[in-house]
């Protein structure tokens, strides 16, 4: 019976001999350097992720930027090219408003004018628009004179307004361009 217990111990102390030779094997396949190196790698994949995930952060922030930055310039330009289309009709009203005013200029002059004397202008001692004038207070004209120099200072101030507009908005894009240039 002892014998029988021996080497059923015996058995026993093999099984544990053959795991312990198997753990060693084990060891031996993955020693303590491999694993460290294998950490060192992992570390480096995962740091390279986070700079990929930072730089996909700050495109897409890019991308944004830009857009809303063509945006603005889009909207720039067309402001810009009302603003010019305004100003090329103040232009025009404000050289037939200078006009206007040379012509109410003309009438008071037109009324001094007597047939038989000279213009002062011209010389001339015929004068058919004065015959066709009908007679106007004085006043009154000098009213309707005054009026047209008005309207025309109002719209070379508009005009002058509209001018620093452009100047603003050409300022504008042409900053806006450069971001967009940096940015691309």
């Amino acid at each position: 019976k002892n014998k029988e217990i021996l080497n059923q111990k015996i058995q026993e102390i093999e099984i544990i001999e053959k795991d312990i030779n198997q753990i060693k094997n084990d060891l031996k396949k993955y020693n303590l350097s491999d694993l460290l190196s294998e950490e060192k790698k992992t570390s480096l994949r995962i740091s390279d992720l986070k700079q990929f995930k930072s730089l996909s952060e700050e495109i897409v922030k890019e991308e944004k930027e830009l857009a809303k930055i063509t945006i603005q310039n889009k909207n720039y330009l067309t402001e810009l090219e009302s603003t010019k289309k305004q100003i090329d009709v103040l232009i025009k009203d404000i050289k037939i408003q200078e006009k206007s005013v040379a012509d109410a200029e003309n009438e008071e002059d037109r009324r001094s004018l007597v047939d038989g004397k000279p213009c002062g202008l011209c010389g001339s001692e015929n004068h058919p628009f004065a015959k066709k004038m009908e007679t106007i207070g004085v006043s009154k004209s000098k009213i309707e004179l005054n009026n047209r120099k008005e309207k025309l200072k109002y719209l070379e101030d508009s005009k002058a307004e509209f001018d620093k507009t452009e100047v603003k908005l050409t300022t504008s894009i042409d900053s806006l361009s450069k971001q967009i240039s940096s940015i691309n």
